[in-house]
């Protein structure tokens, strides 16, 4: 396989993963420039609609990126997605809007994942693979964060109109993609049942529930961080708009890249030791983040937190494409690993919602985080030796 397909989707993964950040933020600046409550609320009930669709149509999501070319699953998605920034335009109800974006990203991300072994044939190249995908969707990350932060503080249609115009892009080259092996697959008749035994599979089998629960852990602690910054940052600092934590999260996204793109040097995803203490040392990091008083040293920390969290991410994620590969395929175990972590991230962003609606001060539920974190990525510790990995496999 050339580099070419694999550079072409990792293009239409940037410009399509660019509007992703921006997203929240004009839920954000919609809730407070239409008087429609407080910010923060919004955010966190936004996400908590955006998981609730991930996990009630993950099921259905796995066989669909199976049955159909990769390529044009992304212009689907991408179209669905732009059904958010359309419904910002015409004054919509953003959480409800934000569903849309929900539907988009729950049929994309298996797709995305699905087709890397198609693309990548081992596994140096399918961590670097991975790594590329990530380092280019958290460069897009970065860039709609600081451009969507600033421009929702200027603009709300304006920026929606930026975000529809990067979906489109992406969608125009991912119509560039070779089309993918497709599986005749009876999604209403055999979605469902298709999806009860991957999930019996990938928890029957420690390396695979290795792959599913570590990415579910990862993503519980990063998208519980996402609300939280934008209620703390301003509180601590006393800042306003969305401006500093569009910084703030940028330089976790960059500490995020470095991660990600040393991972296939430093981490394989037999290494299960290697990747716990990466997040280990993320876990301490969120931990040390609840005491810092000044926003550089802030900013260094988050770099660095990000660093970690790229090292753990990608042999994970690498990790689940390959056991789906070879079993039932990429695309149904990502949707499997898909529905883990977004349930897990439900409960743990409900979770926060009823810790920030009783008032419980912003340093405790730092500590919270960090304390549960760190517990979690111990737990997967007995999921996870190298011997485990070559008997089951094998």
């Amino acid at each position: 396989m050339t580099k070419k397909p694999l550079l072409t989707m990792v293009g239409s993964q940037f410009l399509s993963a660019f509007p992703d950040n921006m997203a929240m933020f004009l839920v954000s600046a919609a809730a407070t420039q239409w008087f429609l409550g407080n910010a923060d609320e919004y955010v966190a009930t936004a996400l908590v609609v955006y998981f609730a669709v991930y996990v009630l149509i993950s099921p259905w999501a796995g066989n669909i990126s199976e049955k159909f070319p990769k390529g044009k699953i992304f212009i689907l998605a991408n179209g669905l997605r732009a059904l958010f920034f359309i419904g910002i335009i015409l004054k919509w109800n953003p959480i409800w809007s934000y569903a849309f974006f929900g539907i988009g990203a729950v049929l994309y991300s298996p797709a995305k994942y699905g087709i890397l072994p198609f693309l990548c044939p081992d596994e140096k190249s399918l961590m670097r693979g991975n790594a590329l995908v990530e380092g280019s969707t958290t460069i897009a990350v970065i860039l709609g964060t600081v451009i969507g932060s600033k421009l929702s503080d200027q603009g709300i249609e304006l920026t929606a109109l930026v975000g529809i115009g990067s979906l489109v892009a992406g969608a125009i080259l991912a119509k560039c993609l070779p089309d993918t092996p497709t599986k005749d697959i009876n999604i209403v008749k055999n979605g469902l049942g298709n999806f009860i035994e991957d999930l019996k599979f990938f928890f029957s089998n420690s390396t695979a529930a290795f792959s599913v629960l570590g990415a579910a852990v990862f993503w519980m602690g990063t998208r519980t961080l996402q609300p939280f910054l934008l209620l703390w940052v301003p509180t601590m600092f006393h800042l306003e708009g969305n401006g500093p934590v569009g910084l703030l999260t940028g330089v976790t996204a960059v500490g995020t890249i470095v991660g990600a793109l040393s991972s296939p040097y430093l981490v394989s995803y037999w290494q299960g030791n290697r990747i716990l203490i990466s997040g280990l040392l993320m876990g301490a990091g969120i931990l040390i983040m609840s005491v810092i008083t000044n926003i550089y040293i802030l900013g260094g920390l988050l770099f660095i937190v990000g660093i970690f969290g790229g090292l753990y991410l990608i042999p994970v994620n690498s990790l689940n494409e390959h056991v789906g590969e070879h079993n039932m395929g990429a695309g149904r175990s990502v949707a499997v690993q898909n529905f883990t972590e977004n349930l897990c991230s439900f409960g743990a962003v409900s979770l926060y919602g009823v810790f920030r609606d009783q008032g419980v001060s912003p340093y405790k539920i730092a500590w919270g985080i960090g304390i549960v974190f760190i517990s979690l990525v111990l737990s997967l510790w007995p999921l996870r030796t190298k011997e485990t990995v070559k008997k089951e496999l094998n």
